[in-house]
C-alpha cells in the first residue's frame, strides 16, 4: 500500500483514539462531579443519616435524590431490562423479591457490629447494581447507598476519583457479569474481590476527604 495512504490511516486511527480518550475523560469527570454533588445532598439529610433501619423506602428516596426528583423516580421498574437483545439483571418480579431479601440480609448484618461494616456496604452497592431494581440511575443510587451505610457507622464517605473510574468500572463489570475479556480467558464466574479490595483501600485512606459526620 502507498506509504502516504498508510500514514493517513495511522493519523486517522490516532485521532479516533484521542477523541475516544477525551470523551472517556469528560465522562469520568462528569461522573465524579455528580457523585460529589449527590453526596453533599445526602449529608444534609438528617432523616436518612439517622434512620434506625435501612429499608426499601430509604433506597427509593436515595433514587429520588439521584434523579433530582424527576417523574417516576423512587419507583421500581415494572418491565424487564433488555440490553443487546438479552435480559439484563433479574426480571422485574424477581428483582423485587431479591431486593426484599437483600434488605433483610443488610438489617441482620448491620445489627451485628462485629460484622465487617465496610464489606457489607460494598456488598450492598454491588447487589443493588446486580438486581438493577430501577429503570436507570442504579449506579448513582448504589453509591449513595454505600455512602449512607458508611456515614451511619462513622466512616468517611467515598467518591471515585476520575483517575480511578476506569479501574472501578472494570472491577465492577467483572464483579457482576462475565465480561468478554474473562470469557476469552475461560473464566465463567464473576470475581468481586478486586472491587472489594479497591473500595476498601479507598475507604481506609480517608474516603472523599470530607469532614467526618458523627451520628448522634
Amino acid at each position: 500500500m502507498d506509504p502516504a495512504i498508510n500514514k493517513k490511516i495511522a493519523e486517522q486511527k490516532a485521532r479516533i483514539e484521542r477523541d475516544a480518550k477525551a470523551a472517556r475523560d469528560r465522562k469520568d469527570l462528569d461522573d465524579e462531579m455528580t457523585d460529589k454533588r449527590l453526596l453533599k445532598i445526602l449529608q444534609t439529610r438528617r432523616d436518612l443519616l439517622h434512620a434506625k433501619k435501612i429499608t426499601e423506602e430509604v433506597l427509593k428516596e436515595l433514587h429520588r435524590i439521584a434523579c433530582n426528583y424527576s417523574r417516576g423516580s423512587g419507583e421500581y421498574r415494572i418491565v424487564d431490562t433488555i440490553r443487546a437483545g438479552e435480559l439484563y439483571g433479574p426480571n422485574a418480579a424477581d428483582a423485587r423479591k431479591q431486593m426484599k431479601k437483600l434488605m433483610s440480609q443488610l438489617e441482620e448484618r448491620l445489627a451485628d457490629k462485629s460484622k465487617a461494616i465496610v464489606r457489607t456496604a460494598i456488598y450492598a452497592h454491588l447487589e443493588i447494581l446486580r438486581i438493577h431494581i430501577f429503570d436507570d440511575s442504579n449506579g448513582k443510587t448504589s453509591r449513595l447507598f454505600l455512602n449512607l451505610i458508611l456515614l451511619q457507622n462513622g466512616f468517611e464517605p467515598i467518591v471515585i476519583d476520575r483517575t480511578k473510574r476506569h479501574e472501578y468500572e472494570k472491577n465492577l463489570s467483572n464483579a457482576t457479569i462475565v465480561s468478554g475479556e474473562r470469557q476469552t480467558a475461560g473464566i465463567d464466574t464473576p470475581d468481586p474481590e478486586p472491587l472489594y479490595t479497591m473500595l476498601e483501600n479507598i475507604i481506609q485512606s480517608g474516603g472523599a476527604g470530607t469532614s467526618k459526620l458523627t451520628i448522634d
